[in-house]
């Protein structure tokens, strides 16, 4: 079975908050999916999934720092 996790940075949470909404929806579509900050994210944790999500905030159009 296919797994998922959604990899976030979120500095006031609304990313965050969007995170765990797409990870809840693809869990309820049969891929079960973790939903992690991007600090808490370890190499050996993208190479144990089949799709992997990144969010984050955009500043001067831009991915946040910890995300680029």
């Amino acid at each position: 079975m296919a797994t998922g996790l959604v990899i976030y940075y979120s500095r006031s949470g609304n990313t965050k908050i969007m995170a765990k909404t797409i990870a809840d929806a693809m869990t309820a579509a049969g891929v079960p999916t973790a939903c992690k900050s991007v600090s808490e994210v370890k190499p050996d944790d993208l190479l144990k999934v089949d799709a992997i999500v990144v969010g984050s905030p955009t500043y001067y159009g831009r991915a946040a720092a910890p995300i680029a």
